[in-house]
């Protein structure tokens, strides 16, 4: 019985820590020049829209990565970005890849408001 209760408990263990690495997220990634690099992982889902902001700096561009690649339209305001293709191209899964590069003002503490779309505009469940 002992056996069993250790075994289940390994597998919880092993479940939960899998769940948790296998999360579609972003990340910023300071180049150290007054540009930010946004990073993603993506598992499984391909990229057609993305929309975010950026916390505790001003956004003054965006422009380049899987973004440019993938011939995704980018706007900016001062908090925020959007970008989408209208020829309906799609950012294709990776992990730590660069999605698009922010030229900012101030440091930014994070990203919020992250809606992340597939090309059904469903919710893919990004995290920062």
């Amino acid at each position: 019985m002992k056996l069993i209760y250790q075994l289940i408990k390994y597998f919880w263990f092993i479940l939960i820590l899998s769940v948790g690495l296998g999360q579609d997220k972003l990340e910023l990634e300071n180049n150290n020049d007054g540009t930010w690099n946004v990073l993603y992982t993506s598992f499984s889902s391909y990229i057609a829209g993305f929309q975010f902001n950026v916390d505790d700096a001003t956004i003054n561009s965006a422009s380049g990565g899987a973004t440019e690649t993938a011939g995704f339209s980018v706007t900016v305001s001062p908090t925020s970005v959007i970008g989408f293709s209208s020829s309906g191209t799609t950012i294709p899964p990776d992990v730590e890849i660069t999605l698009v590069i922010l030229e900012l003002s101030g440091s930014p503490t994070g990203l919020s408001g992250i809606v992340i779309s597939d090309s059904d505009g469903e919710d893919l469940d990004f995290i920062f």
